[in-house]
């Protein structure tokens, strides 16, 4: 077992880009209570398990590829094979019926029982195939040493198997066609999936450096002050744009990006370009206070930003992208220009007590943003957080809920006051509204379990298109966050 980040020097495999290599997120069903996790762990789903989970019917529900698992591939010249959303049944179907020799396996922390299973069967069924295992899973402290894999690999993927492959990990990266969402729901009607309502995903970037001390994304591709960048500059995100919009028919775009408006030279060479073509594209972004704060309203409406996924800490914390910045005067000027907006919040920080988190709360929804989730301040294995409470009392790397508060503030008194303070600020609002507000995508990689689909891209060329072959079956539906 090797453990090892994007940047580490290793050995090629033998078979270099004729190996055959098999892609794959963690078996369904998903959300299940089982002995491979449970649905309180894992309850699935970006909007309704974080944002709209206390609207009932109202909620909005949608699925969403396996976007990482998709841009390795599309950046590898072996043959390969994507699994996405397979059952276990299927999945060992393609270890016996394919011989490959490197399987990869995607999966999140909740999912890591999971991960586990997949590593015994192949090993049983494939002996001879390479393991390996990313994803925020391999966050895990000794991961390797719990399974039964031959690398576990930390931060970007494509360069890393680039370099197993013993291919050039700087070659430029060629955008897979991603759209952001599909399945949408809400008041159990379907919104029927298209291009023209839905967004295409573009991954400019991974990480951030704004480096918060509670973000995994951020913490797993470097941390504080780094990021990885597949496009540098706005030329290179113009042309993949422009190829999406006539390949996918498509005139918006979900940006995955922890926080796009932070480069604003990229940003501003984009907006150059749009305006030479005369394109009227949508931008549905993350970004944070102080990058948005860097432009003035008509770059935004110009450059299309429509959405922002903004993170709205309390005022008394001491994160750097809210430094110097009127949150509620920057929401407020940004709803007026027609931007929607979806904050986030982090309850239970440090300076949090029974005695002022309801003042804390109700500051945050003051911001009157369109939507609102409320996320646990946990120390999950890998970031700061994590590090720093590990060793205190009362507090273990990956525990659940913030037991580092003070000890009169219980977990399960912190959940309740949320679960009740969320009833209290969002009554359902119109189905249409709410479809209206929300675009097809999301920050976190969720999944479709009514259908699983094989993807496979044979040798040659890693730009090749990848050729759908059959659907898999995967057990009833559920809805998982990720793998």
């Amino acid at each position: 077992m090797i453990s090892t980040a994007a940047c580490d020097v290793i050995t090629p495999h033998p078979q270099g880009i004729k190996a055959r290599v098999l892609l794959t997120s963690v078996f369904g069903p998903y959300a299940q209570d089982d002995e491979f996790g449970s649905r309180a762990i894992n309850p699935m789903e970006l909007y309704h398990n974080q944002v709209t989970r206390e609207q009932g019917s109202f909620s909005l529900r949608m699925f969403h590829r396996s976007w990482g698992l998709m841009m390795i591939q599309r950046n590898i010249s072996a043959p390969s094979t994507l699994l996405d959303f397979p059952t276990l049944e299927s999945f060992e179907r393609e270890l016996t019926s394919h011989e490959y020799d490197i399987v990869g396996i995607s999966g999140i922390i909740p999912n890591f029982g999971k991960v586990r299973e997949m590593c015994r069967r192949i090993r049983q069924l494939s002996p001879k195939s390479t393991i390996l295992v990313g994803g925020h899973v391999a966050a895990i402290p000794g991961i390797d040493k719990l399974i039964d894999a031959d690398y576990v690999i930390r931060g970007e993927g494509i360069a890393w198997m680039r370099r197993y492959l013993g291919e050039n990990p700087d070659a430029p990266i060629t955008h897979p066609e991603i759209l952001s969402g599909f399945g949408m729901h809400v008041l159990g009607m379907r919104v029927p999936d298209n291009t023209r309502d839905t967004a295409a995903t573009i991954i400019p970037s991974v990480g951030c450096p704004m480096g918060c001390n509670f973000c995994t994304t951020s913490s797993f591709f470097g941390g504080k002050g780094k990021s990885v960048h597949f496009y540098q500059t706005g030329d290179e995100l113009f042309e993949v744009m422009e190829q999406m919009e006539r390949s996918m028919k498509v005139s918006s775009f979900f940006m995955m990006d922890e926080n796009f408006l932070l480069n604003r030279p990229r940003a501003m060479q984009l907006l150059d370009r749009m305006k030479q073509a005369g394109k009227s594209w949508a931008l549905y972004v993350f970004s944070s206070a102080n990058a948005i704060s860097k432009y003035s309203m008509e770059e935004l409406v110009q450059l299309g930003v429509s959405w922002i996924w903004l993170g709205l800490e309390s005022p008394n914390s001491s994160y750097s992208k809210l430094r110097d910045t009127d949150t509620q005067e920057l929401t407020t000027k940004l709803r007026q220009h027609g931007i929607k907006l979806l904050g986030s919040t982090i309850v239970g920080l440090e300076h949090h007590t029974p005695q002022n988190i309801e003042q804390e709360i109700e500051y945050a929804v003051g911001h009157g943003t369109d939507f609102h989730q409320f996320m646990l301040y946990t120390p999950v294995p890998g970031t700061p957080c994590s590090s720093r409470w590990s060793s205190k009392d009362g507090c273990s790397a990956g525990s659940t809920s913030p037991t580092f508060m003070d000890s009169s503030s219980s977990t399960s008194s912190m959940r309740r006051f949320l679960g009740r303070n969320r009833s209290d600020c969002w009554t359902g609002p119109s189905a249409l509204t709410s479809s209206a507000m929300a675009p097809a995508c999301s920050a976190s990689a969720t999944r479709s379990s009514r259908a699983g689909s094989v993807i496979r891209i044979t040798p040659t060329r890693a730009c090749a298109n990848a050729l759908p072959t059959r659907p898999l079956s995967c057990g009833r539906p559920t809805m998982p966050l990720c793998g």
